[in-house]
């Protein structure tokens, strides 16, 4: 299990938010992020932390969901 704790108004509060949100509603990234994270275990099934292997992802889907908040008006 890997917890986050981020504190209520905080940048990264709101960052875990609109990632969420936008996942939630747009099926094709949620499934491309399934995928991504497939594709990590596969490649290295023994590495616990595939963090740093995920942030260029994430660097691309919060430049997405900033886009989509901005269309949609989301606030966490």
């Amino acid at each position: 299990m890997r917890l986050h704790v981020r504190a209520a108004d905080s940048p990264g509060w709101r960052y875990a938010l609109l990632v969420r949100d936008h996942l939630r509603a747009d099926p094709d990234r949620r499934a491309a992020y399934l995928l991504l994270k497939r594709d990590l275990v596969d490649a290295a099934p023994h590495v616990g932390d595939s963090g740093t292997a995920r942030d260029p992802w994430f660097d691309e889907e919060h430049l997405r969901a900033e886009r989509w908040a901005a269309q949609t008006d989301w606030r966490p």
